[in-house]
């Protein structure tokens, strides 16, 4: 069609090719919604580059003119959207069954629950005190998490780190790596209360309450090639490595002789050395707070298991028969047996004492050997 053919309305069913008609043809007028209807044009059959810049305006799109109802499901689709703010919408993603992944209000509050039901990906953000460290979830200052219900972390990449790592940084009073608080009603009396990695340099602190059932235990290297069993009697060998004035580690061996003064303490639990590393042979922490191994920490896991031994608190110790039976509240010492104890002669608490039986005994000859339940006095 010529410029100068006039056209009041256009009602057209199939295509129309944007190229034959002239900017005097394609006019608001002609395109108004009474002469055009949406589903007289065919998906990719107008071009928007053929349009002139004098019908596409915001006037011709404004909220006026395009109502939501025009806009059907699935008709507007955009991998972007520049500039200015969403107001007054709620933006959802992966609505789970029942409530939601995650959602966005119109009020601005955001929404979290129900992970389980979908995948939920938390970007990385750069380490606030070191780059060399990636934090996948960052929050400011102030009660940032709250939850109420059950927390549950799993590590599943081994010597990777711990599964929960609290750091607490400063040196006011109250700033503790982990404190943790028992009420049993909301707003209560606190029942009992600890904390983690104290300000003061405790590795652990009872606020209010006990700590118990109370059992405690030392490091100790045990050649690979040395028996043991667990509630067998322990003597210190050599000293292995010292670390501060806190750590020590030594080599150990089931006791010797009768009221050995070199009594350790009781095997617990026995492990490949390379299992775990002991705080004695600790050199230095990482920038991420990882503990390095010391450098002698690779010939030691060759030859020895880590052994724990049982020092104070209570539990039990493998007595023989050798010096009668053991009566409630009798010291024990060690026997000629390697490893195991048998009843003290006297009433004293005496450097070669092992423990304080709980319980009466009676052995059927002097090699019969017991478990005997008790209160270690190994220091």
């Amino acid at each position: 069609m010529p410029g100068g053919v006039s056209v009041p309305s256009l009602n057209i069913s199939g295509t129309l090719q944007t190229y034959q008609l002239s900017a005097a043809v394609i006019t608001t007028s002609n395109l108004a919604t009474q002469n055009l209807s949406a589903n007289q044009i065919v998906s990719g059959t107008i071009s928007t580059s053929r349009l002139g810049a004098d019908v596409i305006t915001t006037t011709n799109f404004s909220a006026q003119s395009i109502s939501a109802n025009q806009i059907t499901t699935g008709t507007l689709s955009a991998n972007r959207i520049y500039g200015g703010q969403l107001n007054g919408v709620t933006i959802k993603i992966s609505d789970g069954s029942p409530g939601f992944t995650f959602e966005v209000e119109a009020s601005g509050r955001a929404l979290i629950g129900n992970m389980l039901v979908g995948t939920a990906v938390i970007g990385s953000f750069p380490d606030v005190v070191s780059s060399a460290g990636q934090n996948t979830l960052q929050m400011g200052q102030g009660h940032n998490l709250t939850m109420q219900g059950y927390f549950r972390a799993n590590g599943r990449v081994a010597n990777d780190g711990a599964t929960v790592q609290v750091e607490g940084i400063g040196s006011s009073s109250n700033n503790h790596g982990f404190r943790a608080i028992r009420r049993n009603t909301a707003g209560g009396s606190i029942v009992s209360s600890g904390i983690v990695a104290t300000v003061g340099g405790n590795s652990f602190y009872s606020e209010v309450g006990t700590v118990g059932p109370f059992t405690a235990s030392h490091d100790a290297l045990v050649l690979k090639e040395i028996p043991t069993e667990d509630g067998m009697v322990l003597e210190d060998v050599t000293c292995v490595r010292k670390r501060g004035v806190s750590d020590a580690i030594f080599e150990a061996r089931p006791v010797q002789g009768m009221a050995s003064k070199r009594r350790a303490g009781v095997v617990s639990h026995r492990a490949p050395l390379a299992d775990s590393l002991p705080a004695a042979l600790i050199a230095s922490l990482d920038e991420d707070s990882k503990p390095i191994p010391a450098d002698c920490y690779a010939a030691l896991c060759e030859r020895y298991d880590l052994v724990h031994m049982n020092a104070l608190g209570e539990g039990q110790v493998l007595v023989s028969g050798a010096n009668g039976d053991i009566e409630q509240g009798d010291f024990i010492t060690s026997s000629g047996l390697p490893g195991i104890g048998m009843r003290q002669d006297g009433d004293g608490l005496m450097t070669y004492t092992i423990a304080q039986a709980r319980e009466s005994i009676h052995f059927d000859s002097p090699t019969d050997v017991r478990l005997v339940a008790c209160y270690y006095h190994c220091g």
